[in-house]
């Protein structure tokens, strides 16, 4: 076993005890906190080498607050400490997809830095199919009403493409989402309550138009 991973498995061994019982003057930490502390000021080498055995073996749909934390909690610490370096290379190590998606919702709900936003524009101009990031390149906007607006998707696609047009920002979407709130197509997925129906397109679209509603005249993504 070499220095380095026995140093990275050491880290993960002490995420589990951090997740569950790290505070300081009392008041308790956000799970990996501590972790993410520790690692500030560690080359980008090390703190890479810490981190990917977290990366790449967390829950990426965790639930509760256990040793198996999500991997987006993990994420989200690292995006609020503004390491995003750290996370370009852990998230070009990640080959599983859906780990990478995990990566991308993350630093994108984190209200990311400047250099935060450049590392999504980045990730989004190597990936313009991906709707998770479209709204972080040239075009995107249009490329996702587009898709909102098309009745021959998934609907759960065109749900996804509303909630990632309330995140932007940009409130002059409002009138052609406008058009699709009377929409009963049903989208798989969670109830809105407990062993409730199943929500329809124009639910999730006049949930987005309200939140946009809210934060419209605040710069988004761009």
């Amino acid at each position: 076993m070499t220095p380095r991973t026995a140093a990275a498995l050491a880290v993960l061994a002490a995420a589990c005890l951090h997740c569950d019982s790290s505070r300081e003057n009392g008041r308790e930490l956000r799970p990996y906190q501590a972790l993410v502390r520790e690692q500030r000021g560690a080359p980008l080498a090390d703190r890479v080498a810490a981190y990917l055995p977290l990366a790449k073996s967390l829950s990426t749909a965790g639930k509760t607050r256990t040793a198996e934390e999500a991997l987006s909690t993990l994420l989200g610490e690292i995006a609020r400490a503004g390491d995003f370096a750290v996370l370009e290379a852990l998230e070009h190590e990640c080959h599983e997809w859906g780990r990478k998606q995990v990566f991308w919702v993350a630093v994108s709900r984190s209200a990311p830095s400047a250099e935060g936003r450049k590392l999504l524009a980045r990730w989004a101009e190597a990936r313009p199919e991906e709707i998770l990031l479209a709204g972080y390149r040239p075009g995107g906007i249009e490329f996702l009403l587009g898709k909102l607006e098309d009745a021959t998707l998934d609907p759960h696609e065109r749900a996804t493409c509303a909630r990632e047009l309330s995140y932007a920002a940009d409130a002059s979407v409002i009138p052609r989402m406008t058009v699709l709130v009377d929409d009963r197509t049903p989208v798989s997925g969670r109830s809105v309550r407990a062993g409730g129906p199943l929500p329809t397109l124009g639910d999730i679209v006049k949930s987005c138009i309200e939140r946009l509603e809210r934060v419209g005249g605040r710069n988004g993504r761009r």
